[in-house]
């Protein structure tokens, strides 16, 4: 891709004058060669320029070492430079008037920042006004790292133009310089505004971790946007970046296309996604390493082999010494490979392509979810439904409303429609319970769970309360209701994160599945949502729900019936005391004391433990229960539904009580007694 990218510009220049304008090119003084070639830089050919800025660092003088690089020694037309094939396309990319953004996502070490730094400098030198403005994460990143790297090449520079560095800016007029520029992460970026000029530049370090405020208000007078960042991130505005590159096909294709290189259409004009893998960095490419030591598997060089970590002559070491002195070599790359725990790890910083998933911050992990939805095949379908989930949308053309259905056994199906009356969404809700479950929901014995954000779902709700429905209002922004010592910070958070841990296979409910049908766009949803720590490290929040919908294109309504659904069933078999007895605790950060509060636990809770406590036995944890209410469930085997609780949480514990001894599961199947009808 990256040289079918590069013919396509390389054709395009030869159509022009600058061939035969670097005829007489070395015929001419120092000087005038300098602002010929700035000149030949602002009409899309920035290389010659390269040659003469830069040329004891960058420009490949030894015949030999030709083959490993794009150009022609001794060639000013198209000089042979130490740049990799992708880093030509960028610097190309950076003079071209097409292009108004441009993104770089590679592996480590592969050379952004350097690429990013003598697009600058070149930037500076050939266009007056200019103004170049960089940021990152934080104040000193920006100026430590880029901007850094800014300077360190500008002073190797042959025939630099005006310009004074003076801390972290360099220029010489209000309108002609480069600078760090960070505006507050809590504010709207108006620092960004009114920088309107002919050449107005933003470079983006790590912009993976730059608030998307930032970059809305750099398009308002951007000519051009650089963003450059590892692909650790599975969301945000620097992946969306990226999005436009899936198009049709199955997951696996679109995951291809978007860790590509390739253009698209921008915010501003044409926009290049350029994706960095190892294998794409020369030091990497032609087996090249920075010490005379051989890589972790071992190197052969002419016939000899050098076992891991031996010792190379420095007569062989000349042969396989990089290429490139600061770019990744062969022994990081391999070590990458080879040493991460994650294989999303391998995936980011080896071959920098985005994670499939995110185990610190998804709420709810795709690779989580193949076990329920392959239970889901194997049963053929065939669950109980004795709780419903609905999420209402009063649209005939717009979202659709989402009647899930299931039990404790899982989730048997999703219907869907779409209508904008209320009592034509009653009418359905009841006609459906009946005719497809032979339920009455007017009876008031199985419960629906409605999500009333937004009003809709209230006017549905209430009608059927009033018509005896046994209605779960489920309020979002409401306080938790399971865990009620403060671990999340509203509804939704919570059962978005219950729903996440009884998919895992690690957490309480361990390898008993929760089938669901196989349905993409509902498994997208589900793992769309991301965490993050609130009230100084003590509880979770989820991200909002506009910014999923932004991302995904439309709203997550088939996740949000199916979190309904969870709610119900939560509320008809009382699993909240599975949960409270069976509690996993975990601290999310460090509090500002020396001994850090277990997250879900406030210090007035007479339950609180500390996270230097001993943790107490099953027995000592035993939830004490007073009079509980006994309920029966049409279709279960007639015991209280007390009872099968017990035996299911003496079953996930793994023990009997006064008996070290696992148990058999409890009988959790809907069938008959003859086994033959649901």
């Amino acid at each position: 891709m990256f040289q079918n990218l590069i013919d396509e510009a390389r054709q395009e220049t030869s159509q022009n004058f600058l061939t035969k304008s670097l005829d007489s090119f070395y015929n001419i003084g120092e000087d005038a060669r300098v602002e010929h070639a700035r000149k030949l830089a602002a009409t899309g050919n920035p290389f010659p320029l390269i040659a003469l800025q830069w040329p004891d660092d960058l420009v490949i003088k030894d015949k030999k070492l030709e083959q490993y690089f794009e150009g022609e020694v001794g060639n000013p037309d198209n000089p042979c430079l130490r740049i990799d094939p992708w880093q030509r396309l960028v610097i190309r990319a950076a003079f071209d008037v097409t292009v108004g953004e441009i993104a770089m996502k590679g592996c480590t070490g592969a050379g952004k920042g350097f690429t990013s730094a003598i697009v600058a400098n070149l930037l500076f030198d050939v266009f007056n006004p200019c103004r170049i403005n960089v940021t990152s994460e934080t104040f000193r990143h920006a100026s430590e790292n880029l901007f850094g790297e800014i300077s360190v090449w500008r002073d190797k520079m042959s025939n630099p133009g005006p310009g004074n560095l003076v801390s972290c800016q360099l220029g010489d007029t209000k309108r002609h310089y480069i600078t760090v520029l960070n505006p507050s992460p809590h504010g709207k970026g108006e620092a960004f505004s009114g920088m309107h000029s002919e050449m107005t530049v933003y470079f983006f370090d790590e912009a993976s971790g730059v608030p998307e405020i930032h970059y809305t208000n750099a398009l308002k007078n951007a000519r051009k946007i650089f963003a450059l960042s590892n692909p650790r991130i599975t969301e945000g505005w620097f992946r969306d970046l990226y999005r436009p590159l899936r198009g049709e096909g199955t997951k696996e294709e679109k995951n291809d296309r978007e860790n590509a290189t390739n253009y698209c259409t921008g915010r501003i004009g044409r926009r290049l996604c350029v994706t960095i893998p190892g294998d794409a960095c020369a030091n990497v490419r032609f087996g090249r390493i920075k010490n005379p030591v051989a890589p972790r598997r071992g190197v052969v060089i002419e016939g000899k082999e050098y076992g891991p970590a031996e010792r190379i002559p420095d007569e062989d070491f000349e042969k396989v010494k990089a290429l490139v002195p600061r770019q990744i070599d062969l022994e990081q790359y391999q070590s990458i490979i080879d040493t991460s725990k994650e294989p999303w790890e391998v995936e980011c910083y080896a071959h920098a392509r985005f994670p499939t998933e995110d185990p610190v911050r998804q709420v709810i992990l795709g690779s989580n979810l193949e076990r329920h939805v392959e239970e889901y095949r194997r049963r053929a379908g065939r669950i109980a439904v004795t709780c419903f989930g609905l999420d209402v949308a009063r649209s005939k053309s717009g979202d659709e409303t989402i009647l899930m259905a299931g039990s404790v056994d899982g989730v048997a199906r999703k219907h869907a429609w779409k209508d904008d009356d209320n009592m034509r969404h009653v009418k359905k809700i009841l006609r459906l319970c009946e005719s497809e479950y032979g339920i009455d929901l007017r009876d008031g014995t199985n419960p629906i769970c409605i999500d009333y954000a937004g009003g809709y779902g209230a006017g549905v709700g209430d009608r059927l309360q009033e018509l005896g429905c046994w209605v779960i209002k489920f309020q979002p922004a409401g306080r938790a209701v399971v865990e009620t010592g403060g671990i999340y910070v509203n509804a939704r958070a919570e059962w978005y994160m219950l729903l996440g841990r009884r998919f895992d296979p690690n957490d309480i409910w361990q390898e008993k599945p929760w089938p669901f049908p196989p349905d993409d766009e509902l498994i997208e949803e589900l793992t769309s949502p991301v965490k993050f720590p609130a009230r100084g490290g003590t509880a979770w929040q989820i991200e909002p729900k506009d910014d999923i919908k932004k991302r995904l294109g439309r709203s997550p309504d088939s996740a949000d019936a199916m979190v309904c659904l969870y709610r119900a069933v939560f509320e008809l078999y009382e699993l909240e005391n599975v949960m409270r007895q069976h509690n996993e605790y975990e601290v999310i950060a460090e509090a500002a004391t020396s001994d850090p509060i277990v997250l879900g636990q406030h210090l007035d809770n007479p339950r609180i433990r500390r996270a230097n406590d001993p943790v107490k036995t099953p027995e000592e944890q035993e939830y004490e229960r007073v009079d509980p209410p006994v309920r029966m469930t049409e279709g279960i085997e007639s015991r209280p539904i007390e009872e099968i609780i017990d035996d299911f949480a003496d079953f996930v514990s793994g023990y009997e009580r006064g008996s070290n001894q696992r148990v058999k599961p409890p009988t959790l199947d809907f069938f008959d007694n003859d086994g033959d009808d649901w």
